[in-house]
């Protein structure tokens, strides 16, 4: 019922591991629910280009590149400028997410470090190609 309501009355994002529904997007500051429904890829992380809060109604396993996995829950505070990935052993999640200003770009890397995308979901058909000769930081 909640899904449907969703789906009917906001502009909905879904992507392979998540559907995303905008509630507010209005002069650099956003909300929106997330229903987190799969695992990402193992050695693959995400940033995101604005710092945000994440309200979670029920848990799951957050993975930072470099750091010990976490249990999240209740509130959490995501910086902009962190990777990480996301595992559901509880099954689906869903998030009120308020974010501001946006403040860096979307980036994708491996267990190495290395990017491997650059503003992935702006790609028209999935996942942009980080491309080194070109540099998309001057472009956002």
């Amino acid at each position: 019922m909640v899904q449907w309501f969703l789906q009917k009355f906001f502009k909905v994002s879904c992507r392979d591991n998540c559907d995303r529904y905008y509630i507010i997007n209005l002069l650099g500051f956003a909300i929106f629910i997330h229903r987190i429904h799969h695992d990402e890829d193992k050695g693959i992380y995400h940033n995101h280009p604005w710092s945000g809060l994440s309200i979670i109604f029920g848990r799951y396993k957050e993975q930072r590149y470099g750091d010990k996995t976490r249990i999240r829950r209740g509130l959490h505070w995501l910086p902009a400028n962190r990777h990480h990935r996301i595992e559901l052993p509880w099954g689906e999640v869903w998030t009120i997410f308020i974010y501001f200003r946006r403040s860096n770009i979307w980036s994708v890397i491996n267990e190495a470090g290395e990017i491997i995308a650059v503003e992935p979901w702006r790609a028209i058909g999935g996942i942009q190609s980080y491309n080194p000769d070109k540099n998309l930081l001057n472009e956002v």
